[in-house]
């Protein structure tokens, strides 16, 4: 029987050893180099291998698992190797019950970014939803033990300021300052997360701040959108498996009878609570649908907010190649440097000329000199003023450009430093030149909002062109102190009454002669800033027509002042100061 089996299997034993036929006996005067090398032992025929290979399957296994045959690892097709199975990986944002309250919170925050009409809105709504937004940050924060990274303050501060404007003196639709306010204020909610939360590229303000504010407005709210989702989810399971949402259903469905009970006695009781309870149904009755609404689009505005917090919090989508993006950086330096040369002092060479053919009537504002080729200074102030201003601001992206275009940076070429400090020097001139021109005509017919804004926007890249300088003697990140300097002078003009600036400026000029011809339309552009200044020409002027003008402009303030203190959601610091003023004016 045996050796029928061993015919079967084509494997021929000798029976006096147990080594294959085909292998030669050991010659003892040969060496082991010499010899030749032995065939495969073959399989034993009493083996689980030999009894799988005759069954075509596994050998079963006392516990009933069979491991798969993986072809790919099977060496001569004589064994079986079982297939790796590898865990699958771990989701990237797991949820507990902090993230839980606090998804239920940002959608919250979405219902009253809608419900308060941030967009448009101003007043106290505006500091309002501040206050909470940034208190709900820093307690998500606190709860997750993560404490806000130094820099980050500096933002919130930012952030603060700026609501501060719309609480202190709302916003100036009327000359088009409010569009930069709210990108300011947006942008300043969305970048203190960012630098809070650690996840800024750098780890703080600094050459790459264009792409943080990238990832804090597209890719970490769109990237998370759905985590508000899988939090309150978890949530509400824990609260099943805790028994806690029966409780507090059955707590809700009991309050049932006992207000049915308690609250008729109350209002029978005083009349000021009757009247209370009867307008909170009422509003609850009559803007049911609208807050049901509100509650519906809050949720894609929920997610957006708690995408950008919770996912900044978790690291979820934040990671960015460093190394990658110098690397693409330095790919652009591909212009050589001769050609960066060419380009500047080209540029230089044509301002110099036209600096030179218009040195005469160029350079008169700077002497407070009237050139005789214009018919009027608004006519000469006009003239090539925006034009000033926008070779001024070319001039930045110019040797934005060239430092990063140029094979070698400023630091390894001391002609690119030259070059830029000389179309810095230039620059300058060329604001100072504007600059001039507008304050001559400010001397001929006064001040207004939007004299003032062009002002501030040209004292601002004339100090982008000092650091520009400074960049040339000392290494430092140029985008960080321009991000720094322009939101430090934007505050400031945030928390600036620029309507009484204006108005007490113009009048006092009228009172003293030098403004002879003002006309008073301009204190409606004033806003409520107008009223103290011309409540105290009102009543020091003798002039009839003059206090006319003051008195329908008191009195467009006094309407004004009433409706927007009628909700204290549009209610401002001015608004409510300008109705104390003028609550008697018309008695008077």
């Amino acid at each position: 029987m045996s050796d029928r089996f061993e015919k079967e299997n084509g494997t021929q034993y000798r029976h006096e050893d147990t080594q294959p036929a085909s292998v030669p006996k050991e010659d003892p005067k040969g060496s082991w180099e010499s010899r030749p090398e032995p065939s495969p032992r073959p399989l034993s025929p009493y083996s689980k291998e030999a009894w799988a290979q005759k069954q075509g399957k596994p050998f079963p296994s006392a516990s009933g698992w069979q491991p798969q045959e993986n072809k790919a690892n099977k060496p001569n097709g004589n064994t079986t190797a079982p297939v790796q199975r590898h865990k699958a990986p771990a989701p990237d944002f797991v949820a507990d019950k902090t993230d839980g309250v606090f998804a239920a919170i940002f959608w919250i925050l979405g219902f009253l970014f809608l419900r308060w009409w941030v967009i448009f809105g101003s007043g106290f709504r505006m500091g309002a939803f501040t206050l909470v937004y940034v208190a709900a940050v820093l307690w998500y924060l606190r709860r997750k033990k993560l404490k806000p990274a130094k820099t980050s303050w500096f933002w919130l501060a930012m952030l603060c300021c700026c609501a501060a404007g719309y609480v202190l003196w709302g916003d100036d639709r009327e000359n088009g300052y409010w569009l930069i306010q709210m990108a300011f204020l947006l942008g300043c909610a969305v970048y203190w997360v960012l630098s809070a939360a650690g996840v800024l590229v750098q780890g703080r303000t600094g050459n790459w701040m264009v792409l943080d504010v990238f990832r804090g407005f597209v890719k970490l709210p769109f990237g998370n959108f759905g985590c508000m989702f899988l939090s309150m989810r978890q949530w509400l399971v824990k609260l099943r498996q805790g028994k806690n949402l029966v409780a507090v259903l059955i707590g809700l469905v009991l309050c049932i009878p006992v207000l049915g009970i308690v609250l008729p006695l109350l209002i029978d009781a005083d009349r000021g609570f009757a009247q209370l309870i009867g307008q909170v149904i009422q509003d609850l009755v009559g803007n049911l649908f609208s807050i049901l609404l509100y509650a519906l689009f809050a949720i894609p505005v929920g997610c957006y907010l708690f995408g950008l917090v919770g996912g900044s919090i978790h690291r979820r989508r934040t990671q960015v190649d460093r190394q990658g993006l110098e690397k693409t950086a330095g790919s652009f330096r591909m212009i050589p440097d001769v050609s960066v040369y060419t380009v500047l002092v080209m540029v230089g060479v044509v301002y110099l000329v036209f600096i030179g053919l218009q040195f005469g009537y160029l350079f008169a504002a700077l002497a407070g000199q009237f050139p005789g080729a214009y018919e009027s200074y608004a006519e000469y102030a006009r003239a090539g003023f925006f034009e000033l201003c926008a070779v001024a601001a070319f001039n930045g992206v110019l040797l934005l450009a060239a430092g990063c275009l140029s094979k070698k940076s400023g630091r390894e070429s001391g002609m690119l430093r030259l070059l830029n400090l000389a179309i810095s020097v230039m620059t300058l001139l060329l604001l100072a030149t504007a600059m001039s021109k507008m304050a001559l005509y400010v001397d001929a017919y006064g001040l207004s909002v939007r004299r003032v804004l062009p002002s501030w926007f040209m004292i601002f890249m004339g100090l982008c062109c000092v650091l520009v300088m400074m960049l040339q003697f000392k290494h430092f990140s140029i985008v960080r102190g321009i991000a720094v300097l322009g939101s430090v002078m934007f505050v400031l003009l945030c928390l600036t009454d620029v309507g009484g600036l204006v108005a007490g400026y113009n009048l006092r000029r009228y009172q003293e002669g030098s403004l002879p011809n003002l006309s008073m339309e301009f204190l409606y552009d004033c806003g409520y800033g107008g009223i103290s200044p011309a409540q105290e020409l009102y009543q020091q002027t003798d002039d009839p027509v003059i206090r006319q003008e003051l008195e329908d402009y008191l009195e467009r303030m006094q309407i004004h002042a009433y409706y927007d203190n009628d909700d204290w959601e549009s209610m401002t610091v001015q608004s409510l100061i300008a109705q104390s003023r003028l609550q008697n004016f018309g008695e008077s």
